[in-house]
């Protein structure tokens, strides 16, 4: 996924705003105009279904490394653009999908700028 020039350099505002809307809260941001930037975040889920699905936490840490403008006037090679690591506990691939798709929602509504 492409990220916006906004967030390239400041996610703060326009992301923070997407996470809370989808109910994922932030725990921590690299300061504004950073690069390499982090957001570390964690959301829950409520299963109604029979055990084993109950709760389940999820934490994650979005990396933004840079893009390939940033690469060309840098002059460094290696992985650029954004990564998703995510854990969670107890294990439910069902919730991690859904997670990740609620936070890719996320993530483009705030590089469209549609916050």
């Amino acid at each position: 996924m492409g990220v916006s020039p906004a967030l390239q350099r400041s996610p703060h505002p326009q992301l923070q705003a997407a996470l809370q809307r989808s109910h994922i809260q932030t725990m921590a941001f690299t300061p504004p105009h950073t690069l390499p930037w982090r957001v570390y975040l964690y959301t829950h889920t409520r299963w109604g279904g029979p055990s084993p699905r109950g709760p389940t936490l999820v934490l994650g840490e979005l990396l933004y490394t840079g893009g390939a403008e940033d690469q060309e006037r840098d002059g460094e090679g290696g992985e650029r653009g954004l990564r998703v690591t995510a854990k969670q506990r107890p294990r439910d691939n069902e919730a991690m999908k859904g997670f990740l798709q609620v936070l890719s929602g996320a993530l483009h509504t705030s590089s469209t700028g549609s916050c």
